[in-house]
């Protein structure tokens, strides 16, 4: 399933990838996710943070 992120949210992270290794930006996704989202039908937060890391990284 595909998320529609805020492009606010999706550049600011854009912009810290290229300053920081995947493995922090994904753990900063993470938690992103868990303070300011809320999953809704049948979503999960490893949903939610996998869609995240797929947009900012694509």
């Amino acid at each position: 399933m595909k998320y529609n992120w805020n492009e606010d949210t999706v550049d600011h992270f854009k912009f810290e990838s290229y300053y920081e290794y995947r493995g922090e930006m994904e753990k900063r996704i993470r938690e992103f996710v868990e303070m300011n989202c809320i999953p809704e039908d049948g979503e999960t937060e490893d949903d939610l943070v996998y869609d995240l890391i797929e947009t900012v990284y694509n």
